[in-house]
């Protein structure tokens, strides 16, 4: 090869060349955008503000070092991590929004927001939709946000002050309309915030208010000075004077814009003004003309002024109190040094009420009642005292306590239970006679319920006479009968008070078991009168007719032969021969109390052995006698006093169809007066005792709680048992209770 051929080979063409520049221009650009794209990462990382790029379903795609930095996290630790997660909980919401107008309305959106970094740092986000992903802007507001926390702080703390302040304050434009008001003036004007701003007062008050505001609103803008008046405004309809400071307003370029000003009621200062003046004439009339005795002394107790009253009741003229001390008109019992340190020790408007004896002139002594206590006028301080002659009110207490003594042992001499109960039916007050009544002292009574005492129950009864008779404000009664056989009459009536809704009532309870004894005594005794006459009349008129009955009877029987016949015949005789000793029974009944008796002297102790020996033909009631030795002899009618007895312990038996027992036992007693002696004769049973409401009519002539026959149940027995004993001048009664027994008392004199 050649050497021409060897240089072809060596130089380039022209196309060669060209791609060669082409080449190193395109290296030179590479490196010129690698130094760009680096430099605007350097910018991208650390601009002033963060940057976030997320897709529409809120991942983060990528982000910048700044806003690595606002969330306190490295770059890529939140990459494919939502957006929201970085949010704080409580603007999650807010961040919703914001995520959803972002890709619905594809606009820009703006929003402002805490992190959920240990801070809650406040920052905005500013976002804008680029097809289907968003960057967003998020800048650091937290200095704003401080900022505008503290402007809102003082704003709030100007709006208390204003609102707290005891006096009016506000402020007007130039063109005097109302630009700021606090709650004082909306109290005192009665007119809300929004009525008053933009408003003036020619708007708001009546015209003479409103032109002496603006004529010293005027000067205070033409002066440039401060300005203290008095102003009228009205409040709660009427006129009163404000004491008015109102000052410019200027701004910090030194120009004008509007007033300002705060008023003080002082209606009551001049109104107190006009009272001290009215006090003090009120004062002097108080002194001259108060009844009582009036002295206003100093701390050491010397007289500065006295009334006429005090000179009057003391005795001394003006001129002498005024050169004596008050230790000069009280007893010397009186501690000078203790009540000089009880004063000393007081504060101005401090005062006690307490009783002193004080001395006249002439020396007689006095009881006073003092009220006393330290004032201070103008700074020094006095003692008031203001006495009071009690003489007459000890006079009525002393009569007062003696009559309530006297009410006191009236009260307990009572022999009823009297006691005074209050609405709650609680016993405030007993008289002694509880002890009789319910073996409870006054002491101990006092506190209980009614009822509990007197009904034994926890609640008040139905028809509760206290509750009836508060209601109808007048006296209830009604009778009882107790558990141990005794009649109480209770008496409620409402007690007249000065409170009345104090419902206080007086129950009286009186035992009248002597006077239902006397009562039923004496309707018995005319019972058995009106009966013994009818009962004499019937006995003659039946024992005429039997008398022809068994005649005739007598006269059948020779006539008529045959056993049946006479089989008859003896039955009709023992109807006759029952029916006899039943008109026996009349003339029983109808004999008086001074019939002659077949009487001779009997032992009491046979008489009640037979008896009961002809009576009691059953082996299940036992029978036992309690007799005291030494008994004495008794004149009895001894037929009739046996049918007494048999009447007496059949009916006991018959109420013992069981079985049971009957003890018969005698006592001696006197009678009330103590001179006559008896022999009570008691039989008890264990039967089914009798109804209360039988009780009254066991005497009555053929009442009978058997059933009718041939043979009992009459009902004549007690009835004539009854005017036996009262033959033989004594008395016979019954004590029952249904379903314990019955005890018969038989009372025989001596």
């Amino acid at each position: 090869m050649t050497d021409n051929q060897g240089d072809n080979q060596i130089l380039a063409t022209p196309d060669q060349i060209h791609l060669m520049d082409l080449e190193r221009q395109s290296e030179q650009l590479h490196r010129t955008i690698e130094d760009m794209k680096e430099k605007l990462t350097g910018l991208y990382d650390f601009a002033p503000v963060g940057y976030v790029t997320i897709n529409k379903y809120g991942v983060i795609l990528d982000s910048n070092h700044t806003f690595a930095t606002l969330t306190g996290r490295s770059g890529d630790s939140f990459i494919n991590e939502a957006l929201i997660n970085l949010i704080s909980p409580e603007d999650q919401n807010v961040y919703r929004l914001f995520e959803k107008d972002l890709f619905e309305t594809g606009k820009e959106t703006f929003c402002e927001l805490r992190l959920s970094d240990s801070l809650s740092s406040w920052v905005s986000l500013k976002g804008k939709l680029s097809r289907d992903k968003s960057r967003i802007m998020v800048s650091d507001i937290n200095k704003y946000k401080k900022t505008e926390e503290s402007l809102r702080e003082s704003r709030d703390n100007l709006s208390r002050i204003l609102d707290n302040s005891p006096v009016v304050i506000y402020s007007k434009d130039l063109d005097g309309k109302y630009t700021i008001i606090n709650k004082k003036f909306e109290e005192l004007s009665g007119l809300t915030k929004d009525k008053v701003i933009r408003r003036t007062d020619f708007e708001l008050f009546p015209d003479v208010v409103a032109t002496q505001s603006m004529e010293n609103d005027q000067q205070v803008i033409q002066n440039l000075a401060p300005l203290e008046i008095e102003e009228i405004a009205p409040v709660n309809g009427k006129l009163k004077t404000f004491l008015t400071a109102k000052y410019p307003l200027i701004n910090s370029t030194g120009q004008l814009y509007g007033i300002s000003g705060f008023s003080i009621d002082i209606e009551k200062r001049k109104q107190a003004e006009d009272a001290l003046k009215q006090s003090e004439e009120k004062y002097r009339s108080l002194m001259e003309q108060s009844l009582d005795m009036l002295f206003l002394q100093d701390l050491e107790g010397n007289f500065l002024d006295v009334n006429k009253a005090a000179v009057e009741q003391t005795g001394y003229s003006e001129n002498e109190l005024l050169c004596l001390n008050i230790f000069d008109l009280i007893h010397e019992r009186y501690d000078r040094e203790e009540i000089l340190d009880i004063w000393e020790s007081w504060k101005p408007g401090q005062h006690v009420t307490l009783e002193v004896e004080y001395l006249k002139k002439n020396g007689d002594v006095y009881p006073g009642e003092v009220t006393t206590g330290k004032i201070s006028i103008g700074n020094i301080e006095y003692i008031l005292a203001l006495v009071r002659d009690i003489t007459h009110r000890k006079n009525a207490e002393r009569a007062l306590e003696n009559a309530r003594n006297q009410w006191e042992v009236t009260f307990d001499a009572i022999t009823d239970w009297v006691a005074i109960i209050d609405k709650d039916c609680n016993i405030i007050r007993s008289n002694k006679a509880s002890e009789t009544y319910f073996k409870l002292s006054p002491q101990d009574i006092v506190g209980k319920k009614c009822h509990e005492i007197i009904h034994c129950t926890d609640n008040p009864p139905f028809e509760c006479p206290r509750k009836r008779s508060i209601q109808l404000k007048q006296r209830e009664d009604f009778e009882c009968r107790t558990e141990n056989g005794r009649w109480w009459h209770f008496f409620v009536g409402p007690i007249k008070s000065i409170n009345k809704e104090d419902g206080l009532a007086v129950h009286v309870v009186r035992d009248i078991t002597d006077s239902k004894i006397r009562e039923q005594k004496i309707i018995s005794a005319m019972k058995a009168e009106a009966f013994r006459i009818w009962a004499g009349g019937l006995a003659h008129d039946y024992n005429n007719l039997l008398t022809i009955i068994w005649g005739n009877i007598s006269l059948l029987k020779n006539e008529i032969s045959g056993t049946v016949a006479h089989e008859f015949f003896k039955e009709t005789e023992n109807a006759c021969e029952y029916a006899r000793s039943l008109t026996q029974n009349f003339i029983t009944l109808s004999m008086s109390k001074g019939a002659a008796l077949n009487k001779f002297e009997c032992d009491i102790k046979k008489v009640l052995t037979t008896a009961v020996e002809l009576s009691a033909k059953t082996k299940d009631v036992s029978v036992s006698f309690d007799y005291p030795a030494d008994l004495p002899m008794l004149e009895l009618d001894l037929e009739q006093m046996l049918i007494v007895f048999q009447n007496i312990v059949v009916n006991a038996i018959e109420a013992m169809p069981t079985g049971g027992s009957l003890d018969v036992r005698i006592k001696i007693v006197s009678a009330e007066h103590g001179k006559d002696i008896f022999l009570e004769i008691s039989f008890e049973d264990t039967g089914t005792g009798i109804a209360e409401s039988d009780l009254p009519k066991v005497f009555d002539p053929y009442f009978t709680t058997k059933p009718m026959s041939s043979q009992k149940g009459v009902g004549l027995g007690l009835a004539s048992s009854q005017a036996i004993v009262a033959r033989h001048g004594g008395n016979i009664h019954i004590n029952s209770v249904v379903g314990k027994g019955s005890t018969v008392i038989v009372s025989l004199p001596v």
